[in-house]
């Protein structure tokens, strides 16, 4: 079993994993970018744009994978990784453009093709 320490520190991983946060309000404008990485645990994404003086981060979020998601294939698990924001990010995005640049670590013992 896990001890007290262990406990809480897994604790705060959880909830980090659920929580979304909004840091800029877009222009309408101007384009968006999702940029989103993944691996065997979970994801993270961060969507952003090119202000006048800077790229803004409009939104950023992590999420574990939760029961079946980390069996996933790396492809499911990366198109899961593109669409939860997206869905989260609906309200400010509007129907602005939106790029999607995405990155996927390796998983130990897995084969990929180049």
């Amino acid at each position: 079993g896990l001890d007290t320490h262990e406990q809480e520190a897994f604790a705060k991983v959880k909830l980090l994993g659920k929580q979304t946060q909004a840091l800029g309000s877009p222009l309408p404008q101007h384009p968006l970018v999702l940029e989103v990485t993944g691996d065997a645990t979970g994801m993270n994404w961060g969507l952003w744009q090119k202000q006048p003086m800077e790229m803004v981060a409009v939104g950023l979020g992590s999420q574990l994978w939760k029961g079946a998601e980390s069996c996933y294939t790396v492809l499911e698990q990366q198109l899961l990784a593109i669409h939860r924001p997206l869905q989260q990010a609906e309200a400010i995005t509007r129907k602005q453009t939106i790029t999607v640049k995405t990155a996927t670590h390796s998983r130990v013992g897995e084969r990929h093709s180049s």
